[in-house]
C-alpha cells in the first residue's frame, strides 16, 4: 500500500499519538515498511524507538534485524 507523507505529517502535527498501537504494533514498527524517510518523520514527532509490539514483543529495531537476517520468513536481498 502506498503511503501519503504529507497526510502522516499532517496528522502528527495535529496530534496524532505516534506511540498509539493499532493491531499490536506501533506506528514506528508500520514505519520500517516504508522506509528511512518514514521512519525519520516518526522519531521526529517523539516516536519511542525502544516501544515494543504488543506484550513482549520486538521493538521495530528488532523487527529490522529479524528480517535482515531472515528469521522472520521475509526473503532479503543483499
Amino acid at each position: 500500500p502506498a503511503l501519503d507523507f504529507s497526510v502522516l505529517e499532517s496528522l502528527l502535527a495535529a496530534g496524532a499519538d505516534p506511540n498509539a498501537e493499532r493491531n499490536g504494533q506501533r506506528l514506528l514498527h508500520h514505519a520500517v515498511n516504508f522506509g528511512a524517510a518514514c521512519v525519520r518523520l516518526v522519531l521526529q514527532y517523539q516516536a519511542d524507538p525502544n516501544g515494543r509490539a504488543g506484550e513482549g514483543g520486538a521493538t521495530p529495531l528488532e523487527m529490522v534485524a529479524r528480517r535482515r537476517s531472515g528469521k522472520d520468513g521475509f526473503v532479503t536481498s543483499a
